[in-house]
């Protein structure tokens, strides 16, 4: 009995070793061409990175084992430059091969299908910079030469399809790839500072991956900071949407409240029964400052009122400006600039912008050229 008991224990014990072990991410390695003495691994977070271990290299070859359930990125760092980047997820026998004097083109990691992927997917980045890089060659030799712009335009065209045949490799693996973190790594990779994907053009891409990878990575630190950025994206689109409604044509203007120093406090039913132009402008905006005098006369033939928001941090140097140059106007200012809530309300992007308003308080034109104001306004 006291055998069938302890043997009962052993067995329970050796059963949750081996539990305990499947969740283990095991990495052998082994790198010739005269490595250094050791190799560290760090984990890469969304947020930044932490260090996870170090190991020594002894004849060429060294061992991990992380405990780690859920899939993460890690990289190996061999020495002051040499880096290699790899996925992994609890229960991964992965192994590590390469030549530490021929450099990381000859780093592989097999073991799992995933990083086969992300080994394929970092190469032909590389093949990009390589192109890239010779563009950027190119262009430089030409920039004193007479035909530059006619080189300038053609390395424009080829980089562009560069960048075009990598993003639409990157959308197969993305499509698939649906329920793996590959298709994470897929999104958010860039060529230098230019993303192949767009938060808010590409957002029906975004939408799919948060759908494929939402019920089995709810928990995953990588996934949470997608998620995050995903609802932060579809609530400014989802808020841009009712914007655009409320600016419609034919719709009555947004109400607004300004402080003018010609009147004091100003809202839309000030202009009851008027033609008002809404001016945004800017000292930043060269356009703007030239725009006046047309604004001015366009104003004064169409019996239509302007109020002109300027958008400066320095409200007294706007004020200035604004009592000599927009005496016909009345005049408010936005500190805050383009982030202020009259920014956001009325969609001004940029410098300088119009509203139409008619008689009724209806929208009649949104536009940011003068032309299409003027035949507008010429309409009412």
């Amino acid at each position: 009995m006291k055998r069938f008991f302890f043997g009962c224990i052993i067995l329970s014990f050796v059963l949750t070793s081996c539990n305990y072990q499947n969740k283990d991410i095991v990495i052998k390695g082994e790198i010739s061409g005269n490595p250094p003495s050791s190799v560290k691994i760090i984990e890469l977070l969304p947020n930044g990175s932490q260090m996870i271990d170090s190991a020594s290299i002894i004849n060429g070859k060294f061992k991990y084992i992380i405990s780690q359930k859920s899939t993460s990125f890690y990289q190996l760092i061999f020495g002051a430059e040499e880096t290699f980047i790899f996925t992994a997820k609890g229960g991964d026998k992965l192994s590590f091969t390469g030549n530490y004097t021929m450099g990381k083109h000859t780093f592989e990691m097999k073991g799992s299908d995933e990083n086969d992927v992300f080994m394929e997917m970092n190469r032909r980045l590389d093949d990009c910079y390589i192109v890239t890089d010779s563009l950027s060659k190119i262009l430089k030799t030409a920039m004193y030469k007479e035909d530059y712009l006619d080189v300038k335009k053609s390395i424009d065209e080829s980089y562009q399809n560069t960048f075009d045949q990598h993003r639409q490799w990157l959308i197969s693996v993305i499509n698939n790839n649906p329920q793996s973190l590959i298709s994470l790594m897929a999104y958010y990779q860039a060529l230098g500072n230019n993303r192949f994907f767009n938060d808010v053009e590409d957002f029906q891409i975004m939408t799919l991956i948060y759908n494929n990878l939402q019920k089995e990575f709810s928990e995953n630190v990588h996934f949470e900071y997608f998620s995050k950025n995903f609802q932060k994206v579809k609530y400014e689109i989802e808020e841009n949407i009712k914007i655009q409604s409320a600016l419609e044509i034919g719709k009555t203007i947004p109400d607004f409240s300004f402080f003018t120093v010609e009147k004091g406090l100003i809202n839309l039913a000030t202009f009851k029964s008027d033609k008002l132009i809404l001016f945004f402008w800017s000292f930043i905006s060269k356009n703007s400052i030239e725009l006046i005098p047309k604004v001015k006369k366009l104003a004064a033939q169409n019996n239509a009122k302007v109020l002109a928001i300027s958008f400066d941090i320095n409200e007294e140097n706007a004020q200035q400006f604004a009592q000599k140059n927009l005496a016909f106007a009345y005049n408010a200012n936005e500190e805050k600039m383009f982030e202020s809530e009259t920014a956001k309300t009325y969609d001004i992007k940029a410098t300088p912008s119009f509203i139409l308003i008619d008689e009724n308080s209806k929208i009649r034109c949104r536009t940011s050229d003068f032309n299409v104001l003027k035949i507008e306004t010429e309409k009412l």
